[in-house]
């Protein structure tokens, strides 16, 4: 369709993109949630000034939602109808990425993607025990874990403590023998009722199975499924 793509990101993303990518930064950007809270003299001195960009690069509508911080307020973004509220976690020792919660009733989506161990500020760790969890999809790249990402005991762990419905593994190392680490992780449903699995290429999550409201847009659908790689 006509017209820019919508993209939403921390503040510092968009710092970063407008230093390395400036000819993507055409128009200023909007901010969202907590964020619209910022008083407008505050975001000219965070923000590198827009650059004058070509017509043929591309059009983006950059929509800044969290800087993030560990003090951040839990305040959902609304995207075409579909609530998410973005929280920090740690990426590494100091670099806080963002994870992601979806879902307007007690019954949650979460996604982290890319987190450290230990990586959950305990405000975050507060808010996520205070809800229903029915998927969790969480980092987990190796057995052994790395400075920026954590192992697959510590992504039980986590499991083990939020105790989701159902945990899906992502952002898997290559040296992980898929089968029999999904064979390793069955036991625990056996022995602990956590369904922790691997995720794979293409797998589909079937959000309105689990109850999961997303919107209130009864002829919204396109967020009835959400797509995992591994």
């Amino acid at each position: 369709k006509n017209g820019p793509l919508s993209v939403y990101l921390s503040e510092q993303t968009y710092k970063t993109v407008n230093s390395v990518f400036p000819y993507l930064v055409n128009s200023p950007p909007t901010y969202h949630g907590h964020m619209a809270n910022i008083h407008p003299e505050e975001r000219k001195r965070q923000l590198l000034p827009p650059e004058k960009a070509s017509a043929w690069v591309a059009k983006i509508d950059w929509r800044i939602m969290s800087r993030p911080n560990v003090d951040d307020p839990f305040v959902p973004v609304n995207v075409q109808g579909l609530q998410i509220t973005p929280f920090p976690v740690y990426h590494g020792k100091e670099y806080l990425s963002l994870g992601f919660m979806l879902g307007e009733s007690n019954d949650k989506f979460v996604y982290i993607s890319d987190i450290s161990s230990p990586g959950i500020p305990e405000k975050v760790f507060a808010m996520l025990e205070s809800v229903a969890i029915q998927f969790l999809i969480v980092d987990a790249i190796s057995e052994q874990g790395a400075i920026t990402h954590q192992s697959i005991d510590d992504a039980v762990q986590l499991a083990r403590k939020l105790r989701p419905v159902r945990t899906i593994l992502t952002g898997i190392s290559h040296r992980i023998d898929h089968d029999d680490m999904n064979h390793k992780l069955a036991e625990l449903k056996s022995e602990e009722d956590l369904d922790v699995q691997l995720a794979y290429d293409g797998l589909v999550v079937d959000l309105k199975a689990a109850s999961i409201c997303l919107t209130k847009h009864a002829d919204f659908n396109i967020y009835d499924s959400f797509i995992v790689s591994r």
